[in-house]
């Protein structure tokens, strides 16, 4: 029964980030290795009929000629935020099991929670992204320098764990209205594009 219930609440919370996920992302090119996620076609309009080969492709180029990804054209970014958390292995074990790669932005005190989800997240070649520290609109979004400094704490904490130092960063609550140019220019220290996703 308990096994349902995070089944059903793992469903909610995915479909809740599809419907109202409106983040603001910034990412450039990682400088850890490209991630790749070969998926073997093995039936022609199934969810394992498409060949994933570049993530990072994916992650920060979504105009990227369908020619170079053997894509259709067609793209689901699948984005899990303010973990790692208890119940981050299972996610894990699903995205293992339909050979599916997403990217966590992830909260830094939950990262020095659960650090070997972490590396394992890093392992499997997911992306890993910086999500903050305190998850507390008022904190965070105090002023200028108190975004850029949780964002450069939550990066420390993901190198000193992982070795790793992302420059894939998504502010809390969302983009809109909080992260205002002057937000978007201090971190604009990471020398990144910003996505906006409007979903």
């Amino acid at each position: 029964m308990k096994k349902l219930i995070l089944a059903i609440i793992l469903a909610i919370r995915i479909i809740l980030l599809l419907v109202w996920g409106n983040h603001y992302i910034i990412g450039t090119k990682s400088r850890t290795p490209p991630v790749e996620s070969p998926v073997d076609s093995t039936s022609a309009g199934s969810a394992d009929s498409t060949n994933f080969t570049d993530t990072e492709h994916l992650l920060l180029d979504p105009d990227a000629d369908d020619e170079d990804t053997g894509s259709d054209g067609k793209w689901i970014y699948l984005t899990f935020d303010d973990g790692p958390s208890s119940v981050s292995d299972k996610i894990l074990d699903i995205l293992d099991q339909y050979k599916v790669k997403a990217t966590f932005f992830m909260l830094e005190p939950h990262m020095r929670t659960y650090p070997e989800i972490l590396k394992r997240m890093v392992k499997e070649g997911h992306g890993v992204g910086i999500h903050g520290v305190t998850h507390d609109k008022h904190k965070f979004y105090h002023s200028e320098q108190t975004a850029f400094d949780e964002m450069i704490k939550g990066q420390a904490t993901l190198e000193s764990i992982t070795g790793i130092k992302t420059e894939l960063i998504r502010s809390p609550y969302g983009s809109i209205p909080y992260l205002l140019d002057s937000y978007r220019q201090v971190l604009d220290y990471l020398k990144a594009n910003p996505l906006s996703f409007n979903c």
